[in-house]
């Protein structure tokens, strides 16, 4: 699926450019994002109102995860700053 595979791309991207963000980590908030995303417009398309309500409750608890991941990702970048074995030339 394209979608997963722009996921791929996208995380390779966003772990080389800070060492603080794990690919591994940044890779699974996407991939969560998504799931949910889907689920929310199935439940929506089908009708179950009370059901999509849920979901997007845990979608916006999800991307306030993704926010606090980033931040504390950028925080550590210019608090500390790369060492010269973990800058790469891009």
């Amino acid at each position: 699926m394209q979608l997963y595979q722009n996921a791929e791309d996208r995380t390779k991207f966003i772990a080389s450019i800070n060492p603080y963000w794990d690919e591994t980590v940044v890779k699974n908030l996407i991939y969560t994002y998504h799931q949910y995303t889907l689920e929310e417009i199935t439940t929506l398309l089908s009708g179950d109102y009370q059901k999509n309500i849920d979901i997007y409750d845990r979608l916006l608890h999800h991307t306030d995860s993704i926010g606090d991941y980033f931040a504390q990702g950028l925080f550590n970048y210019l608090a500390y700053g790369p060492t010269n074995d973990q800058l790469t030339t891009i």
